[in-house]
């Protein structure tokens, strides 16, 4: 993963667990974000299948924007924008 790397690693103590040493480990790995860029990458997308699944959001926001601009009450555009 380019630019990516494990910030703050802290080598481990002889009094530390091998729980606590993996546990905080998988922590780390979470919060970088290194397992969900692996999935997202472990399959080739077409760049029309990007696109398409990008189309539903665009049209919320496309929603939400005119919602806005007409002053519809929130009430109302909570229960448009929700399936």
């Amino acid at each position: 993963m380019k630019g990516k790397s494990l910030s703050g690693i802290k080598p481990y103590s002889d009094n530390e667990s091998i729980d606590s040493l993996i546990k905080r480990f998988n922590k780390m790995v979470e919060k970088e974000g290194i397992i969900r860029e692996y999935k997202k990458r472990e399959f080739n997308e077409k760049p029309s299948e990007k696109r398409r699944k990008k189309r539903p959001q665009k049209q919320v926001k496309i929603k939400t924007r005119q919602l806005k601009d007409t002053k519809i009450p929130f009430l109302l555009l909570i229960r448009l924008t929700c399936p």
